[in-house]
């Protein structure tokens, strides 16, 4: 295995999701369930992405996007892999099949393929 190091990108990546964890994920959830856009979200233990378009805005989120050689692989907008892209994607693809997202600090890799629209029924559920 090659180790992967992030560093800033020159061009930031276009966003198409948020991604918060612990009080940043509940404020997001909080945010989108105060304002419902057309959104999807996936939710975990004290995790939340929130994908598409005219993303809500918090304190702390992470906004993610996905090069054009690995548009199936979110990442932090502001960074680059230290390996390319696409080799990238591929080995990812190995471990966690589909839309994924990598966050960062701790790195972590969230599947989207189950992403929904916003119920938000289910999301206060989930701020509970």
């Amino acid at each position: 295995m090659i180790p992967v190091r992030w560093g800033p990108r020159a061009q930031p990546l276009a966003p198409v999701a948020a991604a918060g964890r612990g009080d940043v994920a509940r404020r997001l959830g909080e945010r989108v369930l105060a304002a419902p856009g057309a959104w999807r979200v996936i939710v975990g233990d004290r995790l939340i992405v929130v994908l598409g378009a005219d993303l809500p805005w918090v304190d702390g989120i992470t906004y993610l996007g996905g090069a054009p050689e690995a548009p199936r692989l979110l990442h932090d907008c502001r960074l680059a892999p230290s390996v390319p892209g696409d080799l990238l994607a591929r080995a990812v693809e190995r471990s966690v099949p589909g839309f994924v997202a990598w966050l960062h600090d701790p790195d972590l890799l969230v599947p989207l393929a189950e992403a929904e629209p916003v119920h938000p029924p289910a999301l206060a559920a989930w701020l509970r």
